[in-house]
């Protein structure tokens, strides 16, 4: 990727499209990148930037949200199934096969 945003350092270039995500103005985005101290941005910089490179990671944010998640908050990711529909209810609640022949 070429272009003004796409040559600021990573966490900055997230900053912005979490403000894209949550409905910040361009000339906002501007000020707040001068204020961080990146400035010369214009708006138009900005616009550009949300026709390729926040669409990448609109993309990306799409295919992590499809991810298993675990949530450390319920003891997960020590062994434990996630909750997520997707993947399917806890071992200790799936029936077990038993032939009695």
């Amino acid at each position: 990727m070429t272009g003004e945003v796409a040559q600021l350092p990573h966490h900055i270039r997230t900053k912005v499209n979490q403000w894209l995500y949550d409905g910040v103005t361009y000339r906002k985005i501007c000020a707040n990148l001068e204020q961080l101290g990146y400035p010369g941005f214009v708006h138009q910089y900005i616009q550009r930037w949300t026709k390729r490179g926040y669409q990448l990671w609109l993309h990306e944010r799409e295919q992590r949200r499809y991810r298993l998640p675990l949530r450390l908050d319920r003891g997960e990711g020590r062994g434990e199934v996630s909750s997520c529909e997707c993947a399917g209810p806890p071992a200790s609640q799936k029936p077990i096969a038993v032939n009695c022949a």
